[in-house]
């Protein structure tokens, strides 16, 4: 009803999974947060549930949550990209992985405009 996608997108991996759920969630940030704000939303019995308004709370949060979001996106996307290169079973990667490791960096310090401390940890 108020988006028009699912938010879980299975993966043939479970790292590519957790990765493309947290992407869905964040195209549908905006549809998420009108669910929650909403008089079906209030009408529920998950709107007076704990873990609904655990829910709520997480999904409203601006100052930590969604940020936390788009930081994992930056890091995680180029990451993902390595590790279906190495999982993959067509061919071997071994002659591939020093230079996607290196286009990897390369791709988490244009996410963070080459800020080092953004990404250092990483």
């Amino acid at each position: 009803m108020f988006a028009k996608k699912d938010l879980l997108r299975p993966a043939a991996t479970r790292f590519a999974t957790a990765f493309l759920t947290l992407e869905s969630m964040y195209e549908l940030k905006q549809p998420l947060q009108q669910m929650f704000v909403s008089t079906e939303w209030s009408n529920c019995a998950w709107a007076k549930n704990s873990d609904g308004i655990v829910f709520k709370k997480i999904v409203m949060d601006e100052v930590y949550f969604w940020p936390s979001v788009v930081y994992s996106m930056k890091t995680t996307k180029p990451m993902v990209h390595v590790l279906r290169l190495v999982n993959g079973e067509k061919e071997s990667a071994m002659a591939y992985i020093y230079g996607a490791m290196d286009e990897c960096k390369e791709k988490i310090a244009i996410n963070f405009d080459g800020d080092v401390a953004s990404y250092k940890e990483i």
